[in-house]
């Protein structure tokens, strides 16, 4: 009689135990494919954010392009010319890149650090941490 209380006893002990272990599996899992639909959720938003970057410096490209084909026809008009205003805008940008290579080597850390902070704003906003 004993021994049978016993064994009822680590049965159902036993049971327990199989039953505590198939919890932990089952919330094992549903971590698993939490953490898999996180990591999919940030993958989505961070090729949304690229994808938006990519289209507005595309619009900002071709504004710029066409801004400077109307500055310089417009200076070809005034300067009665039909290159001189292509060959000012040309030698102005010219400038403006020389200008910031310029700027670049006298004062490194500052690009260095515009550049890690926008990195930092980047990751914020699509991760959002």
């Amino acid at each position: 009689m004993l021994i049978q209380i016993i064994n009822q006893t680590n049965t159902l002990g036993f049971l327990k135990l199989n039953e505590l272990v198939e919890d932990i599996y089952k919330y094992l899992d549903v971590r698993m494919e939490l953490l898999k639909l996180d990591t999919e959720e940030k993958f989505i938003k961070f090729n949304l954010f690229i994808f938006e970057l990519v289209i507005i410096l595309s619009m900002l490209s071709i504004f710029f392009l066409f801004s400077n084909l109307a500055l310089a026809f417009y200076l070809n008009g005034v300067f009665a010319s039909h290159y001189l205003g292509f060959l000012l805008i040309a030698v102005a940008q010219l400038g403006l890149l020389i200008l910031f290579l310029i700027a670049k080597r006298v004062f490194p850390n500052i690009f260095k650090n515009w550049i890690r902070q926008t990195m930092v704003r980047l990751v914020k906003r699509v991760f959002g941490k």
